[in-house]
């Protein structure tokens, strides 16, 4: 850049509190440049309900923003069905909004849309535009950890970042932009950017706003070895490098944290322990119940790093619910039942507003023929439905809005589990009453269709 005197660096952690600090400064002078790997831009009416997916397209509704350039990770931008699909993914958001639907104009670095009063571009990292007046950033630190743009089948994530922080900053000095603002979200409670590499943001927020000095420079390059090494599994070099760092800044959050993974995974539990509360007492956002990367990696099926995860994040906290939620889930999924059932039960006995748990906790218990005890499970998930409790969904979900409660997504199937339950434990006036639930929504279901 470097950054003019107006400018200012912010960090957030759900990418939509961008919304409330973009009201108070008012009507961007110049163009938004988005760096993210989602587009953020979704409709949303002038009074709906604003969260990560959509607060752009409430920022064009109050005036905030006119011209919005999306910047996506390279790999969607290189591949020509990745660019394709990208391009029609887009055209079918702008669908919804007002005014005429007119194609794209498409080149080989961008493609564009117009809009009333207004331009959303995209354009890949490498093709950053050369603008004249000043700009306003919106950096998501999951850009640098999700290599491409993703669709309804898959979130990509890296094990290692795609791009460090001193290539991004690297690449945006060298467009000689005005920067008017920077906000740069962390999104880890959204589930898009694991609770280790959060420090990305931090050191992202230090260069852009022209403050790194030398030794801040080797600081930040010794800190990615380390993470390098963690994730080699070289746990001694990973151990030495947070060691050396913590010596000479022995309250610095992010080595803390890292020193904690380390010793988990060298079966250090107290230690590792006490890594991570003395990391959490100094950064409060270290705290696990932010972190979902456990449940981001069974999503994605792969159940290798899903229970690595469990295993480090109960090495720190043997009480963490989600680590055995999550747990119990694999070994569901794997057919495991008693596995399931003594680790789920973990998870409803430390949180026991865990709707998700105890739906899950149904599930296995009725496998294994434990029929009064999957039907009083089941139960519990439908009184906590009509409570103001959450399904992990609903906590990982980042917006700013809350949610007084929600019904689970299979609600309604387990009225049809319980109706079956309860036949077999001859209760045939519990059973006809699930029954008719069940039957009331099936015919909901069709009639919206």
């Amino acid at each position: 850049m470097p950054p003019t005197p107006r400018s200012r660096v912010c960090r957030v952690e759900d990418h939509d509190d961008a919304l409330r600090l973009w009201r108070a400064a008012g009507p961007a002078p110049g163009p938004l440049v988005h760096i993210d790997a989602h587009p953020d831009f979704e409709w949303v009416d002038p009074d709906g309900f604003i969260n990560i997916a959509n607060f752009l397209c409430a920022a064009w509704h109050e005036g905030l923003i006119r011209d919005v350039y999306w910047i996506v990770p390279d790999a969607s931008w290189t591949a020509s069905a990745r660019r394709r699909a990208l391009i029609d993914y887009t055209s079918d958001i702008l669908s919804r909004y007002p005014g005429r639907r007119r194609s794209p104009r498409i080149t080989p670095h961008e493609a564009a849309w117009r809009l009333p009063g207004g331009r959303v571009s995209i354009r890949p990292l490498s093709r950053l535009p050369v603008l004249r007046r000043p700009v306003r950033l919106s950096v998501d630190t999951d850009f640098l950890l999700i290599d491409r743009v993703p669709d309804v089948f898959e979130e990509p994530r890296c094990t290692l970042p795609w791009c460090v922080p001193a290539q991004l900053a690297a690449r945006l000095a060298g467009r000689g932009w005005q920067v008017e603002s920077a906000v740069i979200a962390s999104s880890v409670r959204g589930g898009y950017t694991p609770l280790r590499w959060k420090y990305l943001g931090d050191e992202l927020a230090e260069r852009l706003s022209g403050a790194l000095k030398a030794e801040r420079e080797s600081w930040w390059a010794r800190h990615y070895e380390a993470r390098v090494a963690l994730v080699e599994r070289r746990l001694d070099d990973a151990a030495q490098a947070y060691e050396d760092m913590l010596a000479r800044h022995p309250d610095h959050a992010p080595s803390l944290f890292g020193l904690g993974e380390v010793l988990a995974a060298q079966g250090r539990g107290p230690a590792a322990r006490a890594a991570y509360a003395h990391a959490c007492a100094l950064d409060g956002a270290y705290r696990l119940s932010q972190d979902s990367t456990a449940l981001a990696y069974f999503r994605s099926g792969d159940l290798a790093l899903t229970e690595q995860e469990c295993a480090w994040r109960l090495a720190r906290e043997p009480d963490d619910p989600l680590a055995w939620y999550v747990r119990g889930a694999v070994a569901a999924k794997e057919r495991r039942w008693a596995d399931a059932v003594a680790w789920l039960q973990r998870a409803v006995e430390r949180d026991g507003t865990l709707l998700d748990g105890y739906a899950e906790l149904g599930r296995a218990l009725e496998a294994l023929g434990r029929i009064e005890e999957a039907i009083t499970a089941y139960e519990q998930t439908l009184r906590l439905g009509l409570q103001p409790a959450a399904t992990y969904d609903d906590r990982f979900i980042a917006t700013n809005a809350c949610l007084p409660h929600r019904v689970g997504p299979d609600h309604f199937q387990i009225h049809r589990r319980l109706a079956v339950l309860y036949a077999q434990a001859h209760r045939p006036g519990d059973a006809a009453m699930s029954e008719r639930f069940w039957h009331a929504a099936a015919q909901l279901a069709g009639a919206a269709r």
